[in-house]
């Protein structure tokens, strides 16, 4: 548990491999940039198909100077946007400033019951998945999304909605629907 994020910084290359542990931020504060439990200035890899990384805001923010930061998901549970700490918005998984989140696998929530504003969200949740502007990119190869279809338009920017009508799913990637949930194969 910790009371403050994991900060990757720029330059550094880091391997976590979950075995089924659980990295959790339990900040008290909705403060900005306080309640993510892994901010990436530099490069992040996460392996493991047991274990969790959950934050009060977000779980993974791609934060670097344009292009800097790179985080590979291959596997574990993401959750965040706990209600209370959204601040008018958060997402469980955010990318800002050119910087690059490859997802191959995993589970994706959002805790928040808070009314969402993003079009590709089951009304009443906040998004698991978002870019920050037009430059941040996402690109899903594997997962399952609760609550969120990542195929569908829907982050923030809308002009990066425009330029990008598979949503965050790369081409040849198919979403398999079922209630709730969204698993990209």
């Amino acid at each position: 548990e910790l009371t403050k994020p994991v900060v990757v910084n720029e330059g550094v290359n880091l391997v976590i491999n979950l075995n089924g542990k659980k990295i959790t931020n339990t900040v008290d504060s909705a403060e900005y940039g306080a309640g993510e439990a892994i901010i990436v200035y530099g490069n992040l890899t996460i392996n493991g198909d047991e274990g969790s990384v959950e934050g009060c805001t977000r779980a993974i923010w791609a934060r670097g100077a344009e292009n800097d930061a790179v985080v590979t998901i291959n596997g574990g549970t993401y959750k965040g946007c706990e209600e209370g700490f959204a601040e008018g918005g958060c997402s469980v998984i955010y990318a800002s400033s050119g910087n690059v989140i490859d997802i191959y696998g995993g589970t994706f929530e959002s805790l928040s019951a808070d009314k969402s504003s993003y079009a590709n969200t089951t009304e009443g949740v906040y998004a698991a998945l978002n870019v920050a502007d037009n430059n941040g990119m996402i690109n899903v190869y594997g997962g399952t999304f609760v609550k969120q279809n990542p195929a569908a338009p829907g982050t923030e920017p809308a002009a990066w909605n425009a330029a990008h009508t598979n949503g965050f799913v790369v081409d040849g990637k198919t979403v398999v629907t079922d209630g709730d949930w969204f698993v990209v194969e």
